[in-house]
């Protein structure tokens, strides 16, 4: 090991960084193997250099050449970059040759260029599969069954623009045979806009989307004021159907007011807000937000449980939404505390009505706030694992209180930062807000929907963030949230503003960045490959090692990728991982050109100073693919793969 590989181990160590709970997903990891260009493979940090023949990007003639791909062409699923070049360098533009499974590669007509000679470039789509063969989980026989439950995926991969609108706090109440009227809320009043802003927002919604096509609708709760669907006492967790009480509302809340070329048959995710438990009751008929998600074949309305998730694949990458209940946010210990803002207050949970809610835990205001603590714990830990667990490009927040208000909060803290989550959606305050972050999520508060009365006074000209709604455009690198106004009683088209949204990492892959330049110069150069390091795609991997209680991380620092054809190369490499228990450490099996040699097995140690026999060379004159595999305790084969989406539990993706 030369000083310059030492002193980088050395500040590998330093930095603390984790063996890793998540790979880059497109590091070409098999479940009992391997395959990877030149080398990966270890337990511990430890450096080699390897070098070899003869090849166009260390000698001087021009020629096709493998490069690295810049963040966004990596975050587009290519997987392998090339142009012409010689002498490590591009004199040509750089092109995307190769893409990740499962992308197919599509080959651009007019990238055969005088520059770029033989290379073709492309791009990288997701091939939807046929929608007929996805099944329609069936109606649960009480609201609470798909808890936690993932919806099979939806699947856009259309060329155009991709884009979703967010709307919150927009269920008015019924009027007869006219439209809903917003809840009053406040004692000041702004004729018409305050008595149907719910009204105003909807058709310039409808206008919008007619031009601008959204592929679904985020809906962040508080969905039917001002106390949910029906009165107190008819909840029932049971109930299996679309009862009359639910079909009128929905029909004159929802179905007879959002509609439109451009939002008929657009699917609304959501979640439930405090005010369809009831406000300041727990048992109105919040039941029937769940189940007129069955209402119809082709129903619109998606909302199959009080939290679940869905990813939507696009056509080069995917998001998961993760829709979560935060309504322990109004409930007490004491049913007494805050009857006003306390969905399980005494004062307005008392006999005559029913106290019980069927099919649930909630017999009574004392037990109704342990519903929802047990809620809450149950969803925490379903979202870190989820969380965790999660390959997409971006991890969405869906859920109707801002994360800054408590008891969540400190939940938020740690995970919105642990998980690198990149977007939280919320509604609960009513007004438009955007250019917010929590730590260092960006956030969004869309509880404008018109359903009743804003936080603020809104204007007759429609210059106002007191109602309105959102339009999201994402895309594989970025998303640009777009925050449009009622219009006014002009019903002009007023854009309130455009706010940037950009991915991030989780905690351990940010650490992993921070340390590149150090680790970089103790190697003797400026920066290290971002492909083969890892540290720009957002990475995580299920524990690499089950059955060793070891967590490994291959990370490989490299100024130079082309290996395996580029033998002339010097590259320096640095493998890392932190040993769980050095007692019994998995014995890695790394071929060279036919050779192998064993790293690992019992009796190595962290530290050289700890391990009881010598480590075995690696170092060898020699450039050929090269095949890792890890085999486990004795002789079992560990579950060691890359991060993969979880197969939906509730029915096929698609």
């Amino acid at each position: 090991m030369t000083r310059s590989e030492a002193a980088a181990a050395d500040l590998f160590r330093s930095h603390n960084l984790p063996s890793l709970h998540r790979l880059q997903r497109d590091a070409g990891y098999e479940r009992k193997q391997v395959q990877l260009p030149c080398l990966l493979g270890g337990l511990f940090a430890l450096a080699l250099s390897l070098s070899g023949c003869n090849d166009p990007s260390t000698g001087d003639k021009s020629g096709p050449m493998e490069t690295a791909c810049d963040e966004s062409t990596k975050r587009g699923q290519c997987s392998k970059c090339m142009c012409i070049g010689k002498a490590k360098k591009c004199s040509s533009a750089v092109g995307c040759v190769a893409c990740k499974e499962p992308y197919a590669f599509l080959k651009l007509n007019d990238t055969n260029s005088s520059d770029t000679g033989s290379l073709h470039f492309g791009s990288c789509a997701f091939q939807c599969p046929d929608p007929s063969n996805v099944s329609w989980p069936v109606m649960p026989k009480n609201a609470l069954d798909y808890n936690g439950k993932e919806w099979p995926a939806a699947c856009f991969n259309g060329t155009e623009e991709q884009r979703y609108f967010i709307i919150g706090d927009w269920g008015g109440i019924v009027s007869g045979s006219g439209p809903p009227l917003t809840f009053k809320n406040r004692p000041t009043v702004i004729d018409p806009i305050d008595t149907h802003a719910q009204t105003y927002v909807a058709d310039k919604m409808a206008e919008v989307a007619a031009d601008l096509k959204p592929k679904f609708v985020l809906n962040v709760g508080d969905n039917f004021y001002p106390g949910g669907i029906s009165s107190p006492g008819t909840c029932n967790a049971e109930t299996d159907k679309t009862d009359p009480a639910g079909q009128i509302i929905f029909t004159n809340v929802f179905e007879n007011v959002y509609k439109g070329p451009g939002l008929d048959g657009v699917e609304w995710w959501g979640v439930l807000g405090n005010h369809d438990y009831g406000g300041y009751h727990y048992n109105v008929h919040w039941d029937q937000n769940i189940f007129y998600t069955w209402n119809s074949p082709k129903s619109r309305w998606l909302t199959p449980a009080l939290y679940w998730k869905r990813t939507a694949q696009f056509r080069n990458f995917s998001a998961e939404f993760f829709f979560v209940d935060t309504n322990k946010v109004d409930t007490y210990g004491n049913p007494d505390a805050d009857p006003e803002h306390n969905i399980c207050a005494r004062s307005h949970n008392q006999p005559p009505q029913p106290l019980g809610c069927n099919g649930t835990s909630m017999t009574s205001p004392d037990t109704c706030w342990k519903f929802f603590d047990d809620l809450w714990k149950d969803q925490k830990e379903w979202l870190a694992k989820e969380l965790q667990a999660s390959t997409a490009e971006w991890q969405i927040i869906v859920t109707h209180y801002p994360p800054n208000f408590e008891p969540c909060r400190s939940t938020w803290e740690s995970y919105l930062v642990e998980y690198g989550v990149d977007f939280y959606v919320s509604g609960h305050t009513h007004l438009q807000h955007t250019n917010t972050t929590f730590g260092e999520t960006a956030f969004v508060i869309s509880g404008g929907g018109g359903g009743i009365t804003s936080e603020i006074l809104p204007s007759k000209t429609g210059e106002d963030d007191g109602y309105g709604f959102m339009d999201v455009r994402i895309q594989h690198d970025a998303m640009y949230v777009t925050r449009y106004s009622h219009g006014g009683v002009d019903k002009k088209t007023i854009v309130r503003g455009v706010t940037k949204v950009n991915p991030r990492s989780p905690k351990a892959v940010s650490q992993v960045a921070k340390a590149e330049p150090e680790v970089a110069k103790a190697l003797g150069g400026d920066s290290l490959d971002a492909n083969m390091l890892g540290v720009a795609q957002k990475t995580r991997a299920n524990e690499l090692n089950e059955l060793s209680h070891i967590a490994v991380v291959c990370r490989v620092l490299t100024r130079n990728v082309s290996c395996p054809n580029a033998c002339g190369t010097s590259m320096s490499y640095l493998l890392s991982g932190r040993i769980e228990d050095t007692a019994s450490i998995p014995a890695a099996e790394v071929t060279f050109d036919g050779s192998t040699s064993t790293v690992g097995g019992p009796g190595l140690r962290r530290a050289d100073s700890q391990r009881s026999s010598p480590r075995p060379s690696l170092a060898k004159e020699v450039c050929m693919p090269t095949r890792v595999s890890i085999v486990g305790q004795h002789g079992e084969a560990p579950k060691i793969a890359r991060a993969e989406k979880r197969p939906s539990q509730l029915g096929s993706p698609g």
